[in-house]
């Protein structure tokens, strides 16, 4: 942000930004549930689910000011630097959602432990 200034050894500005977050909303919502069922001695059985959706909406006014792309004539004078202006509007939505499903069968010599998992994620801008 800062940079030395050669020819009078003294600070000088790189890059100054400036934002005005005019709004700013963001909400979250979870849930997750879990089902196990053991029909006997040695079986089990579970399903197990969790969704996220995410909403985020942002307006927001940025102006950037880069004396440092200009040349610099003095201390306080400066020729050449950029000026960019900015406008930000947009709202982002995210859905997550995963289910699993499997069991433990247990027999007298062999046991099978086994899952099943789909996961499916979306973001609209």
């Amino acid at each position: 942000m800062w940079k030395r200034w050669t020819a009078m050894s003294s600070l000088a500005l790189q890059t100054l930004d400036l934002r005005d977050y005019w709004q700013i909303d963001r909400t979250r919502y979870g849930l997750s549930g879990a089902l196990e069922y053991r029909p006997s001695q040695g079986n089990q059985y579970f399903i197990n689910g969790m969704f996220n959706y995410r909403t985020d909406y942002e307006w927001r006014n940025r102006l950037t000011i880069t004396p440092d792309d200009g040349e610099w004539n003095s201390a306080t004078s400066i020729s050449g630097a950029s000026v960019e202006r900015g406008l930000r509007n947009r709202t982002e939505n995210q859905t997550i959602y995963s289910i699993t499903g499997g069991g433990e069968n247990h027999f007298s010599k062999l046991g099978i432990d086994y899952r099943l998992t789909y996961t499916y994620g979306k973001e609209e801008n």
